[in-house]
């Protein structure tokens, strides 16, 4: 359900601030932070301005594969995978079929954990940054990296129901994100070959999907609607 974070863009309006030293008042707008000057000139530079107004209203957005890493390198990254799965599970993935990794027993299916010290490669995806920008924004620049995985997944298998990556949190979620996911899209996401679905604008819900909401029917219903 919740991908991307939940960043809350504020407004803030004149407020009034006490002069203690002089014994007066005085009106006017809050000092600006220097954090937040930097951060905008930074997703200016990056031309990430339209990202973060998707960021906002649907709690998601797609960066072009041009804008999101120089050329070559989600091959490199793509192989790099293949060769970890291959030393890992003995075989090496059919990209072409999926049938090695066919019906896998986990909706994630083959979850690659730990890879950041597999090859400098994902080191650099770690550090890309367009990803480490728009993580800034949505958690601040002492966010930190939970983890570095690879997901590897053949035709089959059942389907991943509706949730929020931040699940373990009890409801109402905070406003602010808590959370975000940076996602490599390295084979082509459509709905034939089981992409990921999301609702868009799911993230102000504030909460994790309960009901028929969570199932796996409504999973197909909303898949349907979100294309």
């Amino acid at each position: 359900m919740k991908k991307a974070g939940a960043a809350k863009l504020k407004m803030v309006p004149t407020v009034q601030r006490v002069a203690h030293d002089q014994g007066t008042r005085s009106f006017g707008p809050p000092p600006v932070s220097p954090a937040a000057v930097e951060m905008h000139g930074e997703l200016k530079r990056l031309g990430l301005m339209e990202n973060i107004a998707e960021l906002e209203i649907l709690g998601y957005t797609v960066i072009p594969p041009e804008k999101a890493a120089p050329k070559g390198f989600a091959a490199r990254l793509r192989k790099a995978i293949l060769d970890v799965s291959e030393r890992r599970y003995g075989v090496r993935p059919d990209m072409g079929s999926g049938g090695t990794h066919a019906n896998p027993l986990s909706a994630f299916g083959h979850l690659h954990t730990w890879m950041l010290f597999e090859d400098d490669v994902f080191q650099e995806a770690m550090c890309n940054e367009i990803g480490v920008a728009l993580t800034h924004y949505l958690l601040g620049k002492n966010a930190v990296a939970s983890n570095c995985i690879a997901i590897v997944k053949g035709p089959g298998g059942g389907d991943l129901g509706l949730h929020a990556d931040n699940a373990l949190m009890a409801s109402p979620f905070p406003a602010h994100a808590q959370v975000c996911n940076v996602t490599f899209a390295l084979t082509d996401y459509t709905k034939e070959n089981g992409a990921l679905c999301f609702v868009p604008g799911s993230h102000r819900y504030f909460r994790s999907p309960v009901g028929r909401r969570a199932s796996t029917s409504a999973w197909r219903w909303n898949a349907r609607r979100a294309r």
